[in-house]
């Protein structure tokens, strides 16, 4: 294996995983995979992100995504987390197992030893989608879709990137998550609802094993009680910055770019997306 293999570069880490997949029959398993990967490759296709852009590994009842430096993490962020949660509504409507994900993002210097990924970032994004908060989040929201963002990647990108279609800072609320070697404030929303139901601030959360918890990070981490289901709420406002700027980080350094100008000549152009989902869904 070469050096160069494994050489690393910042890149945008995504990790997508299935609530109560364990639950599930074999049978149950193998549609709830077909719906997983289905909704996560139509987004790509919508926001005109191809195979060689999306790197995918497989984590049995999740996803591994990692993306090419040229791909606008604002775009993933807003557009591409629509089109995620569209097509979770879509393909759960009048299933008695309905797949619904917990979904984190992070980014920083990723290496690829031809087995797979790793690195911190890996492993940041990996915790983040697994911590005891999403789990409280997606359980008390009713929702399809739950997403939890690094700190640093909330910095950068969801707070410089406001206004930018489905990017919306304001739905998003602070928490302390702690596990493992991970102490870190990360920032929770659920597509669909003005703030996400965090736990009450000081009561922490159980561990997926009954033991340990996550503490909250202060008063602006209160939610208050869980709101309705994202099904039932307005999807929010369809709107574009003007400039089309997004942040990109790389080194720890901030870059402005214009969302259509992206590194080694390659253009994607910001895709409409497909409308999915009821009309109740559109008004």
């Amino acid at each position: 294996m070469s050096s160069s293999t494994q050489q690393a570069v910042y890149r945008l880490v995504v990790f997508g995983d299935v609530k109560d997949s364990a639950q599930r029959n074999h049978r149950a398993k193998q549609r709830m995979r077909e719906i997983m990967y289905a909704v996560f490759h139509e987004a790509l296709d919508a926001v005109r992100v191809g195979p060689g852009q999306a790197h995918v590994e497989d984590r049995g009842d999740g996803i591994l995504l990692a993306l090419h430096p040229t791909v606008p993490p604002a775009l993933m962020a807003g557009v591409w987390l629509e089109e995620v949660r569209q097509g979770l509504i879509e393909r759960n409507e009048g299933l008695t197992e309905p797949v619904r994900m917990r979904l984190s993002m992070h980014q920083g210097p990723v290496s690829d030893d031809g087995r797979g990924l790793y690195g911190r970032a890996v492993d940041l994004a990996g915790r983040l989608c697994d911590c005891p908060t999403a789990r409280h989040v997606l359980d008390a929201s009713g929702a399809d879709l739950a997403v939890v963002v690094s700190d640093a990647f909330h910095t950068a990108v969801i707070a410089e990137c406001a206004g930018e279609r489905f990017v919306e800072p304001a739905r998003y609320r602070p928490h302390r998550v702690t596990a493992k070697e991970t102490d870190e404030r990360a920032w929770f929303c659920v597509p669909g609802l003005p703030e996400p139901p965090l736990p009450e601030e000081g009561g922490g959360v159980p561990g997926p094993d009954g033991t340990g918890t996550s503490a909250t990070s202060g008063p602006s981490a209160t939610s208050g009680p869980p709101g309705p289901a994202a099904e039932t709420v307005p999807r929010p406002a369809e709107s574009r910055s003007a400039a089309g700027d997004y942040v990109e980080v790389h080194g720890g350094d901030v870059v402005n770019n214009k969302v259509d100008t992206l590194q080694g000549g390659l253009h994607i152009r910001m895709g409409e997306g497909r409308r999915r989902g009821t009309e109740e869904d559109r008004t």
